[in-house]
């Protein structure tokens, strides 16, 4: 991975996103997911995704949503995969009538 491909990766993300990011349109679904998978790939490793994490949280109002968004969960898919034993987890859905 050289520092290029890197800030090529990220500047095409940030041009690419949408100005007003909404999960209920497909395509921003999609576009969030492709960049973190492309991320993960270009970061394997959870403490450079942290890294980023930190530097875009200082930063927040300068870059899009969907970067933020990408690398929150790429950091999550690269934590669950570092998981090597079986995890049960439960999930709640709080219902209103």
């Amino acid at each position: 991975m050289t520092h290029t491909s890197t800030v090529s990766l990220l500047q095409e993300i940030i041009q690419t996103a949408p100005a007003q990011l909404d999960l209920t349109i497909e395509e921003h679904l999609q576009q969030a997911a492709r960049a973190a998978d492309d991320l993960r790939t270009r970061y394997p490793s959870s403490l450079a995704l942290d890294a980023m994490e930190t530097a875009l949280a200082a930063a927040k109002e300068a870059y899009p949503l969907l970067l933020h968004l990408a690398v929150k969960l790429a950091k999550s898919k690269q934590i669950l995969a570092e998981i090597d034993e079986q995890v049960h987890v439960t999930v709640v859905f709080a219902m209103y009538k």
